[in-house]
């Protein structure tokens, strides 16, 4: 049967995370508010363990400052960012088959004809040759500017 209070030195040690760290993160979220018992020490119940897991998700997975991991936890609804969280905990095979799976679903989305790709493909080598040619025709006019004389002629096809 779980506990129904945790003290703070619990609580940093089961989230890897330092005490005076859980202290500050007190003063800035303000959804974060554990109770204090008779003696003064902190008791953190499970929703403020979630709560903890969710800032410190924020902070050291996502990157997020702290200003904008409160502003992601007052926008978003608790339940979907457990959702994410627990996207991140996935094993490497689970992660790998979630993506797998949406990138099929983006190149069904986007699959392109055959008709699509021979034009893409000739676009493609068009403008290649374009740039060949406006490097061919610099060349020569570089070449010019040197020796107008010059007679020498650069075959373009």
């Amino acid at each position: 049967m779980p506990k129904h209070y945790y003290q703070i030195g619990e609580v940093a040690k089961m989230l890897g995370i330092r005490r005076h760290t859980l202290r500050y993160w007190e003063t800035e979220f303000p959804k974060l508010k554990p109770r204090k018992n008779n003696s003064g020490k902190r008791n953190y119940t499970l929703a403020d363990i979630e709560t903890l897991k969710t800032i410190k998700y924020l902070l050291h997975e996502q990157n997020y400052s702290i200003e904008g991991a409160r502003k992601k936890m007052a926008s978003h609804s608790t339940a979907h960012l457990e959702e994410e969280i627990t996207e991140s905990n996935l094993s490497s095979q689970e992660l790998k088959s979630k993506l797998v799976s949406k990138i099929e679903n983006i190149q069904d989305a986007i699959s392109l004809t055959p008709e699509n790709r021979d034009r893409i493909e000739k676009k493609r080598m068009l403008k290649n040759k374009l740039s060949l040619l406006r490097e061919l025709l610099f060349i020569k006019e570089k070449k010019q500017e040197i020796d107008p004389a010059s007679s020498d002629s650069i075959d373009l096809d």
